[in-house]
């Protein structure tokens, strides 16, 4: 078994990579770092928006690292459905998705996985 990656943002970006060879988004999608402002401040604290041509996932850089690869796998769900510009938050094909890439992740060993990427 590879070693736990020694920071948040390298563990992190691991479990995009496995994410990205796992589950393709949708649209070219990037994953950014950012102090979120208040209107995150008593939700996940991530979020899934179209820029441009692609996505962007934003979580919060005050995140614990367990809960920011919990809100990664959320919203990475978000741009794997996202369809035209809607995101079509939460409905039956995000919760599928969802659902498969949570069962990957915690009970088919993708965390372990991802640890070798």
């Amino acid at each position: 078994m590879s070693p736990m990656a020694r920071t948040k943002a390298a563990r992190l970006a691991q479990c995009e990579r496995w994410l990205r060879e796992n589950f393709p988004p949708a649209y070219p999608t990037t994953v950014e770092w950012a102090r979120l402002g208040e209107r995150f401040a008593h939700s996940h604290r991530g979020e899934c928006e179209k820029v441009g041509r692609g996505l962007v996932i934003r979580l919060d850089d005050r995140l614990d690292w367990y809960s920011a690869i919990e809100i990664l796998l959320h919203e990475f769900a978000h741009a794997v459905t996202w369809r035209s510009t809607d995101p079509l938050p939460h409905g039956s094909e995000w919760a599928a998705t969802s659902g498969r890439i949570y069962s990957k992740w915690f009970d088919e060993d993708g965390a372990v996985e991802s640890r070798a990427l």
